[in-house]
């Protein structure tokens, strides 16, 4: 009988895999028709594996909010969605952070049986090892399934005596235990060790520069959520550089709450607004946002629906957290190396609308 803590291990193995079964078969030419200008490049070391595309702004890497290539109507409703940028790119986000997940669990890694698939049982559930091996050997599967080229998934996850890709689940493409085995092997001998080499490679220094896009909905029905105040001339906005408070998700998979989950800032405005939203009254601080009441007019006239603030980070890799039953936990911290936070009209962050600056805030009282 399975223990609690091996069901939660097998359960988030599974959910560690799923991300990358209905996007793998984009070859690595995929992008040759695609607009890529706001895309910034990891460049693949090898042809075996894909290129990594995520989204960018000013040239470094963009998360939070996101751009999902919707395509709208005059009214700025959702009519349609650019598919192949999407996927394309939706698949990268997913490859970049579990390529990261090998990056950290080096040590977890250097457990890993490279003959077999390791299974976790009752006999052996206290083995530090095989669990660790369990846990790497599930990334090292979504990571050939998400990151590797046509040819290589073709090799390594398709019937090779009638070409059947329909178990693509398993190594081999079959239910064959032998095969499932010889597949794994060959692969780990073949692609494993660049593969870490690889991810080495990623998050220089255990540090990241980048830009973390938060959404705001400002008027989603033609009834603003964000009310004018005449007296200040402005729009009062929640500033609030963490991932943990609102439904910013986007392509990121299962590392971008990760990224912005602790606020730990390295300046004295940054520890200024840490101060003010440690304020036991004033968790979410409203800053004003100055806007002349004829540029506020405008907006609403061109019913913009939602504003788009950047933020200017540096994320920094913490620590693996093995507290919880199930996947180790990767945590990092994050401070802000910009006071200017950038508001946009659009999703693009083309049309820019107005700014705040950290060093000169003007808060809300309650």
């Amino acid at each position: 009988m399975r223990t609690r803590s091996q069901k939660n291990i097998q359960t988030a193995l599974m959910l560690l895999a799923l991300g990358v079964f209905s996007n793998i078969l984009f070859s690595q030419t995929a992008n040759e028709s695609v607009d890529m200008s706001d895309i910034t490049t990891i460049t693949s070391p090898s042809p075996k594996f894909k290129h990594i595309y995520l989204q960018s702004h000013k040239g470094l890497p963009r998360f939070g909010a996101q751009n999902m290539y919707h395509k709208l109507n005059e009214r700025g409703g959702v009519i349609g969605i650019d598919r192949v940028k999407n996927d394309l790119v939706k698949q990268s986000y997913q490859n970049y952070f579990n390529l990261l997940f090998m990056k950290f669990l080096s040590t977890e890694y250097d457990d890993i049986d490279r003959e077999y698939l390791t299974e976790v049982t009752y006999e052996n559930r206290d083995n530090k090892k095989d669990i660790n091996s369990k846990v790497v050997q599930a990334n090292l599967h979504a990571l050939a399934l998400g990151l590797g080229s046509k040819s290589q998934v073709t090799q390594y996850f398709c019937d090779q005596e009638d070409g059947n890709c329909r178990f693509k689940r398993n190594w081999s493409g079959t239910r064959d235990d032998f095969e499932i085995q010889e597949k794994y092997a060959a692969y780990v001998k073949e692609n494993l060790d660049d593969l870490r080499a690889w991810s080495k490679t990623l998050f220089k220094d255990n540090r990241l520069n980048a830009y973390w896009v938060h959404k705001y909905e400002f008027n989603p029905y033609g009834n603003p959520v964000l009310q004018y105040d005449f007296e200040k001339n402005g729009y009062w906005v929640d500033v609030y550089p963490s991932g943990r408070n609102h439904h910013q998700k986007g392509f990121q998979y299962h590392g971008d709450e990760a990224f912005f989950f602790e606020f730990l800032p390295e300046t004295a405005y940054g520890n200024n607004h840490l101060n003010i939203m440690n304020d036991g009254n004033n968790f979410w601080p409203k800053m004003l946002l100055k806007l002349s009441p004829s540029d506020a007019e405008a907006l609403v006239d061109r019913k913009t629906r939602n504003l788009y603030a950047t933020f200017h980070v540096n994320i920094i890799f913490k620590e693996v957290n093995n507290s919880h039953a199930g996947l180790p936990q990767l945590t990092y911290t994050f401070h802000l190396t910009d006071p200017i936070i950038t508001f946009y009209e659009d999703v693009e962050l083309t049309q820019k609308l107005a700014e705040i600056s950290l060093e000169q805030p003007i808060y809300k009282e309650n």
